[in-house]
């Protein structure tokens, strides 16, 4: 292990449950069955296994990569140089680390639209936009164990606080707008699992982060518990809302999750989305600030820029796109595109280097 990445930086396997859960599980829960209704109907809770089945390979294709040198200090960085040379490998090094920041991005700017709509309709957002980026840029100087420890409990918000809230509409519910069941075919089932890839993008980050987990061989399976509690929480809430909304109602509402959880009222308290939105803050505190230390960390070693200047860069990078991307039909053709890059980095430059990985493996066996 290089000397950046010493023990004191790095972080016990099981943390990395953690960093992985909060990188998949964005905003986008607040409106993913919207998505995922339109080409699979209500069989679409079938696409989001097949997404997570596809999660769960590619991360078994990230660590057999990253393990193929025998060294702890690999990264998708290293690997780049080593397998493209000097001049591609630093160009797709600059190309990882902007994907990493438009992921970062994206979320940052979809939370200040929710923050818009549901609890400050009639306010600037400027303001509020300063704040969270003051917070972010506090995180990711923190280190890396800082934004560990951000993700962890942004992980627990959304088990004690969250998760609890969509049980509490069970009386609501009418498990009869499930039915019937398997009237899609193949075809628009894959579509909606194209849909329902992108929300589970946020676990490549795994790529950047290897070289600071201790045990490496041993950390794979919190990493894939990960995925697989990112699948019970978004079947959950797909579920949840399915026999809450009918088809007809579902595609004509823009946050299903919120729209159906501001039912829910505790004494003293009838606006609970206003809670979950606050709370959801720190969920998206952790997922921005992983992708934003993965971009900084990611641009240190292919240019050897200093971490610190390229996070205000980067920051303030946010604030130029923010003023840009000033409607909900912009965002989402932003997301889109994300989504879009996504699906070709994770789903076809990963197994593309698995394959390379695998071949000069077989190469250097005698």
């Amino acid at each position: 292990m290089n000397q950046e990445a010493h023990k004191k930086f790095s972080v016990s396997p099981y943390l990395l449950f953690f960093i992985i859960y909060s990188s998949v599980i964005d905003v986008g829960m607040m409106y993913f069955q919207r998505d995922l209704v339109k080409d699979a109907g209500y069989d679409a809770w079938l696409s989001i296994l097949i997404a997570a089945a596809a999660v769960h390979l590619i991360i078994w294709m990230m660590y057999k990569i990253l393990s193929s040198l025998n060294q702890t200090d690999t990264t998708i960085i290293s690997l780049n140089r080593r397998y493209f040379g000097k001049i591609i490998g630093t160009g797709l090094n600059l190309v990882i680390a902007l994907y990493f920041s438009f992921g970062a991005f994206c979320t940052f700017r979809t939370y200040i639209e929710v923050v818009q709509i549901w609890i400050f309709p009639y306010m600037q957002m400027m303001p509020i936009t300063l704040v969270a980026l003051v917070l972010i840029y506090y995180t990711v100087s923190g280190g890396f164990r800082t934004v560990t420890g951000v993700s962890f409990w942004a992980t627990c918000s959304i088990f004690l606080f969250i998760a609890p809230l969509t049980i509490m509409v069970i009386s609501y519910l009418h498990p009869q707008n499930l039915l019937p069941l398997l009237n899609h075919s193949t075809v628009q089932i894959l579509k909606s699992t194209e849909t329902m890839f992108p929300h589970f993008l946020g676990f490549e980050v795994l790529l950047v982060v290897y070289p600071f987990i201790e045990q490496q061989s041993k950390s794979q399976k919190w990493a894939q518990f990960a995925i697989a509690t990112a699948i019970c929480m978004y079947m959950q809430v797909c579920l949840v809302a399915f026999m809450y909304y009918s088809q007809g109602q579902i595609i004509h509402i823009i946050w299903p999750t919120l729209n159906m959880i501001s039912i829910v009222e505790f004494p003293l308290m009838q606006r609970v989305e206003y809670l979950v939105i606050s709370i959801w803050f720190v969920k998206m505190l952790a997922n921005i600030s992983i992708s934003v230390w993965s971009s900084t960390r990611s641009l240190k070693l292919a240019i050897h820029a200093n971490p610190r200047i390229s996070l205000i860069i980067i920051l303030v990078l946010f604030i130029v796109a923010q003023l840009i991307v000033t409607d909900h039909d912009r965002l989402q053709s932003v997301n889109y595109f994300y989504g879009m890059t996504g699906i070709y980095f994770t789903a076809v430059f990963i197994p593309l280097m698995f394959i390379i990985t695998r071949f000069k493996k077989r190469k250097r066996s005698p």
